[in-house]
This record gives C-alpha cells, sequence and structure tokens, in this order.
C-alpha cells in the first residue's frame, strides 16, 4: 500500500493545483510543461515501483504466502495509477471533471473485476487442493 501511495496518491490535487495557477496567470506553455514533467515523474516512479512488485515480491512477502505474492505482483496497476492521476489532475485543472469521473468509475471496475478475478483463482486453488486431499484419503498433500 505504501508503493501505491508513493506512486499514485495526491498527484491529481499537485497537478491540478500547478496548472491551474498556471492557467489563472494565462501561462499556458508553463502549464503544458508542467503536464509533461508530471506525467515523465508518474512513468518512472510508478515504472520502478511497478517493477519492484514483479520482480522483488519474493523480499517482502514470506514464501507461505503464495497467495499475497501473486497479487502483489500485478505491477499494471501501479503504473497505470499514477498516469491516471497526472490526468486527473490536469482535467481538474481545467475545470472538466468529466474525464476525471469516468477515470475514476473505470479504474473502481477494473479494481473490482481484479479483485473478483483473483477471489475466483483462488477459491478454484482451494477447491484443487480440498480433491487433491480427498483423494488422498483425507491427508493433507505436503508442500
Amino acid at each position: 500500500m505504501i508503493l501505491l501511495m508513493i506512486a499514485s496518491f495526491s498527484i491529481p490535487q499537485a497537478v491540478s493545483k500547478l496548472i491551474s495557477e498556471r492557467i489563472a496567470l494565462k501561462d499556458y506553455r508553463n502549464a503544458h510543461k508542467f503536464f509533461k514533467g508530471a506525467m515523465i515523474y508518474a512513468m518512472v516512479i510508478g515504472g520502478v515501483v511497478g517493477l519492484f512488485c514483479l520482480f522483488g515480491a519474493g523480499l517482502i512477502i514470506p514464501q507461505n504466502q503464495k497467495d499475497a505474492f501473486r497479487h502483489f505482483r500485478s505491477w499494471l496497476r501501479r503504473f497505470l495509477s499514477g498516469i491516471l492521476g497526472v490526468f486527473r489532475g490536469y482535467f481538474q485543472a481545467y475545470r472538466n471533471m468529466m474525464p476525471t469521473s469516468i477515470s475514476q468509475i473505470l479504474s473502481r471496475y477494473l479494481m473490482r473485476q481484479s479483485v473478483f478475478w483473483l477471489h475466483g483463482d483462488l477459491s478454484m486453488h482451494s477447491q484443487m487442493e480440498q480433491r487433491t486431499a480427498l483423494q488422498n484419503g483425507g491427508q493433507q498433500v505436503p508442500q
């Protein structure tokens, strides 16, 4: 959760505030430069955090928690959340809330779908373990 906070939280507010300040001064060129800089920041930090989650999950999560390991390695969500945050802040600065609301609805929908997919995958894995245990005479299979 801390890695997700570093990659994406508070970016929309910061981008919105700084770009709207530039727009109020009619300094559109620097507002666009700030948008580009924020996008580069979100891509770099999101990429670093995403790659750390993908390749460094074994360093943080104990080996006996395979389900958490798989969930932690979902790096794409961490990468995209920062980029979407920059776009949200950019459109909020221009007082256009339609893209922001659509982005939030879409991200919540995708988040729920990934949770349902993960839950379904884990349930199927648990059922397969139970069937294997029953086939072995009720004994747990050593891992």
